[in-house]
């Protein structure tokens, strides 16, 4: 029997087992839960928030782009203004446009899949951080295990939970992979001030990481913590 050489196939089964693990996540918390929390009259939503973030979607969705800095409804009698970000809701929104999406049981359905498709999202960045701090296999362990990882990150990234938390999971954690791979960068290559080619990247990459924490700060301001 001929002896196969897998090493060449090596890439094709990492994206394969990458692809599956975030399919994984799309089944189990979106497919499976969406079953039991769909009706006519909308989505089941789980918790209080979400009923909060849903009359923001709705309010964006009637006016977009423009978002509510200032809540009427909160703080009885005054109101209050707005003290997070409007970038997740601002997706939510985007999403329900270009689906069509304009009654309330039709835009509860696309808010509700945003936080599972948010968490599939995160097997790929976390494979791609884990494989650039250490190395291939080190990547794949920890995209199974974000796919897998119960408890509070599982119920944020849940179909119909439709809140921020999630968002900042991911875009953190872009802006760690970006910044770290803007610090190897760094690190393996030898520039001076003087030379802009040696300087290009570098500078290329520091961009990169500046603008996805600007993402993770225009969804929630605790991002301001990674800059301390």
């Amino acid at each position: 029997m001929a002896n196969v050489d897998l090493s060449k196939y090596r890439p094709y089964i990492v994206i394969g087992f990458v692809v599956l693990f975030t399919l994984l996540v799309i089944w189990m918390r979106g497919y499976i839960p969406a079953a039991d929390m769909v009706t006519s009259e909308g989505v089941n939503l789980l918790g209080v928030d979400p009923w909060y973030n849903l009359r923001q979607v709705e309010q964006v969705v009637a006016n977009f782009p423009d978002y509510a800095w200032f809540d009427a409804m909160t703080l009885h009698p005054t109101g209050d203004v707005v003290y997070w970000g409007p970038l997740f809701i601002q997706i939510i929104s985007a999403l329900c446009i270009l689906a069509g999406a304009a009654t309330r049981p039709e835009i509860m359905v696309v808010a509700s899949w945003v936080p599972p498709l948010m968490g599939a999202a995160m097997v790929p960045v976390t494979y791609l951080l884990a494989r650039k701090i250490a190395d291939t296999k080190t990547g794949l362990i920890a995209a199974g295990l974000i796919a897998v990882i119960s408890g509070t990150y599982a119920y944020r990234s849940i179909f119909s939970f439709v809140d921020h938390h999630i968002a900042e999971t991911l875009f953190s954690t872009i802006f760690v992979l970006v910044y770290v791979v803007a610090l190897l960068a760094a690190r393996d290559r030898s520039f001076s001030l003087k030379d802009f080619e040696t300087l290009k990247t570098p500078a290329m990459l520091s961009a990169l990481a500046g603008i996805a924490y600007l993402f993770g700060y225009f969804n929630m301001p605790t991002m301001i913590l990674f800059a301390l």
